[in-house]
C-alpha cells in the first residue's frame, strides 16, 4: 500500500468540488498516457481502474493509496488436505489455542471460501482497483497512481524470472525491494523529465512485457449492487483481526454513547434520533448502526409507527436508497420512510458510502491463505504416518510462514495507524447478547496462478 515520506504534504481538511474535479482530471490524463491502445496480438492486458476514496480520520494519515480486491460474489474451495487422524487434530487444536493463534482457528480448517481476484485474472469487465486517497493534494494523487502501477509491473517481472529459473531463495525479499525500486524510479522520472513521461515509459514497459496496461478512472468506486457482494468480505475483516475489531468496536462506542448523532435522513429522523437516544435499547441500536457503517460502509436505521417499538436495523446490502435518498426499499420489497442513513468513507459522486475496513481485504486474504498453510503443515508434523514429502514440505512452512504472518500484521497496524488508539475501550455490552461478531462470512480465497505460486515460492525461499 503506497504510504507518504515523511516530508510529504498533509492530508487536506476537506475535498471541495473543484479539488475533486481537478484531481479526476488528473487521473484520468494518468490513465490515457499508461494505457496501451493496440495491445501486441497475443498479449495479456491487466485491466486496472482508479477511483476516489475518502477514509475521513479513521485510517493512518500516512495511507494514500492501495489495492482494492475484486470480490466476484463466487465461492471456491481450496485443494483437498491429506486425512489426518482425529486425534492428532485434537492435539493440534490444543497446541494452537496455547501458542495464542485461537481467534484464527476456524480460519485455519476452513477450506471454502470467497473468490478474490488480483491483477492477473483481470477482466475488462472485473478490473483490479486502486483506491486513491481524494483529500490529498493533486500531485500526491499522480505520484500514487503512478507508483502503483509500477510496483505491479516490478513484482510481475520478479516472479516471472523466478518461475523460469526456479530459483526462489529469498523471493519476499526480492517483491520488497522490487517495490523500493519502484517507488525510486517514479520519482526520479517525475523529477527530471515530468510524470507524463513517467507515465509514458511505464505504458511502453507494460506493452515490451506483455501484460500491456489498461487503465481507467470510474467515479463513483462502486454501485449499491457491488457493495452487496463485498459486504461479507469486508465482516470478514472485522470477524478476523482483533485489533481491528477493537478500533471499529472503540468508534461504536463512541457514537452510540455521545450526544450527538451524524447522518442523513430528514430532520423528523434526526429529532427522533435525538430525542430516543437514553430509551430503551436505543444506544445499542446505534452501535450497530455506527459498525455495519465504518465495515460494511453504510448503516440504516428504520423507525416504525411507534419508532420506540419499532426499530430495525436494515442490513447494509438490502439497504437501496430512492434518487432523494429519503427512502429505503430493502431487496425483499420493503419501505421505510424513516430512516437513519449513516456512512463510513465517502463515495465521491454516490449516496453510497464505503466501508473503512477496504483496505484491509487484500490482507486479511493473504493472513487467511497462511494460517491455512501453517495449520496444514503443522498437522503434517505431528503426524507421524505423514509422507515424507509431506513432512519437507511442512519443515519449509514451519520455518517461513510465521515469519510472513508477522509481515501482514505489521503491514495492517501500520494501515490502520494509531487515530483510535487513545479512544476508550468499548463496554463488553456494546452489541445486543450472540452479535457480539457480524454475521458469519467465509474465507478469503485469492484467485490467481501467480498468487499461489507467490506463496509457494516465499515458503522455498524462507529457508
Amino acid at each position: 500500500m503506497p504510504h507518504a515520506e515523511p516530508h510529504e504534504p498533509p492530508l487536506l481538511q476537506a475535498a471541495t468540488p473543484s479539488h475533486i474535479a481537478a484531481a479526476a482530471d488528473a487521473l484520468r490524463e494518468v490513465c490515457d498516457l499508461v494505457t496501451v491502445e493496440d495491445p501486441p496480438p497475443g498479449s495479456r492486458p491487466i485491466h486496472i481502474r482508479f477511483g476516489h476514496y475518502e477514509p475521513g480520520g479513521f485510517l493512518s494519515p500516512l495511507l494514500f493509496g492501495f489495492p482494492v480486491m475484486s470480490v466476484t460474489g463466487r465461492e471456491r474451495d481450496e485443494p483437498g488436505r491429506l486425512e489426518v487422524p482425529a486425534s492428532v487434530i485434537d492435539q493440534l487444536d490444543s497446541d494452537w489455542i496455547a501458542s495464542g493463534l485461537g481467534e484464527h482457528l476456524e480460519t485455519a480448517k476452513t477450506t471454502r471460501g470467497l473468490e478474490l481476484l488480483t491483477p492477473d485474472a483481470s477482466k475488462e469487465d472485473e478490473p483490479f482497483t486502486y483506491a486513491i486517497v481524494v483529500n490529498t493534494p493533486v500531485d500526491l494523487q499522480v505520484n500514487v497512481a503512478l507508483t502503483s502501477l509500477a510496483s505491479l509491473l516490478s513484482r510481475r517481472e520478479v516472479v516471472e524470472k523466478l518461475l523460469r529459473t526456479n530459483a526462489f531463495e529469498g523471493l519476499d525479499d526480492d517483491l520488497q525491494q522490487s517495490d523500493q525500486q519502484a517507488r525510486e524510479n517514479i520519482s526520479d522520472t517525475t523529477r527530471i523529465h515530468g510524470w507524463k513521461i513517467a507515465a509514458r515509459q511505464l505504458r511502453d514497459r507494460s506493452r515490451m512485457s506483455g501484460h500491456p496496461l489498461r487503465v481507467t478512472f470510474e467515479a463513483p468506486l462502486f454501485t449499491q449492487r457491488d457493495l452487496a457482494v463485498r459486504a461479507p468480505a469486508l465482516r470478514r475483516v472485522y470477524n478476523e483481526m482483533s485489533i481491528i475489531r477493537l478500533a471499529i468496536d472503540k468508534v461504536a462506542a463512541l457514537l452510540s454513547q455521545g450526544m450527538t448523532v451524524v447522518g442523513s435522513g430528514s430532520d423528523k429522523v434526526m429529532r427522533m434520533s435525538l430525542d430516543m437516544l437514553d430509551l430503551g435499547d436505543v444506544r445499542t441500536y446505534l452501535a450497530h448502526l455506527a459498525r455495519d457503517a465504518y465495515v460494511c460502509g453504510n448503516g440504516f436505521l428504520a423507525f416504525g409507527s411507534p419508532p420506540e417499538t419499532a426499530l430495525r436495523l436494515i442490513q447494509p446490502e438490502k439497504g437501496q436508497l430512492d434518487q432523494t435518498g429519503a427512502k429505503v426499499r430493502t431487496s425483499e420489497g420493503s419501505d421505510w420512510l424513516r430512516v437513519l442513513h449513516v456512512r463510513g468513507a465517502e463515495q465521491v459522486g454516490s449516496m453510497y458510502g464505503l466501508g473503512m475496513v477496504e483496505p484491509f481485504i487484500s490482507q486479511v486474504s493473504m493472513h487467511d491463505v497462511l494460517i491455512g498453510r501453517l495449520y496444514t503443515a503443522r498437522s503434517w508434523t505431528l503426524w507421524d504416518r505423514a509422507p515424507s514429502s509431506a513432512k519437507d514440505w511442512a519443515a519449509t512452512v514451519e520455518r517461513s510462514v510465521p515469519r510472513m504472518i508477522k509481515r501482514v500484521q505489521d503491514q495492517i497496524k501500520a494501515s490502520l495507524g494509531t487515530v483510535t488508539e487513545g479512544l476508550t475501550d468499548p463496554p463488553q455490552d456494546l452489541y445486543f447478547p450472540g452479535r457480539e461478531r457480524m454475521m458469519p462470512a467465509p474465507s478469503l480465497f485469492m484467485n490467481s496462478d501467480e498468487s499461489a505460486e507467490n506463496l509457494r515460492g516465499s515458503e522455498k525461499g524462507s529457508q
